[in-house]
């Protein structure tokens, strides 16, 4: 059923939980995953968080955030794994890079905002959802 699963991570607690959803369905399927990070040329959120306790740059940031992630789907028995840094809007770089890459489903994770914090934030996830045009799976924390 899945050939190809992308999974975006931000180095948060809910991406964690994403990218681990997202392993033991490629493992399950013997799909590729795709785990990317997307930014915006600069940090903000747990990328932040976490740029500042290990003192990176953007890209090493991204690049840790994605190792850590492909090394749980490792573990999880996951063959095929490709890590990918975008920069730009995320939801706009996740929609794209599924749809470059062909992505089978879309697997992010949602801090559990409420509608209206939600609504008034604004957040990846719901855009992400809202705009895409191939099965999404959105992991609760």
């Amino acid at each position: 059923m899945y050939s190809t699963v992308l999974v975006a991570i931000d180095g948060s607690g809910h991406a964690k939980k994403a990218a681990q959803h997202a392993a033991g369905i490629a493992a399950k399927f013997g799909a590729k995953l795709i785990v990317m990070t997307a930014n915006e040329g600069r940090l903000s959120g747990a990328l932040q968080e976490f740029a500042e306790t290990e003192d990176l740059s953007v890209s090493e940031v991204c690049d840790r955030v994605n190792e850590s992630a492909s090394t749980v789907a490792q573990e999880e028995g996951v063959a095929k794994i490709d890590n990918i840094v975008a920069v730009g809007d995320p939801a706009e770089a996740i929609l794209k890079t599924a749809d470059l890459h062909k992505a089978d489903l879309i697997v992010v994770g949602t801090r559990g905002l409420g509608p209206l914090q939600g609504m008034l934030l604004g957040s990846v996830a719901r855009k992400v959802v809202q705009l895409s045009q191939r099965p999404c799976l959105v992991v609760h924390e």
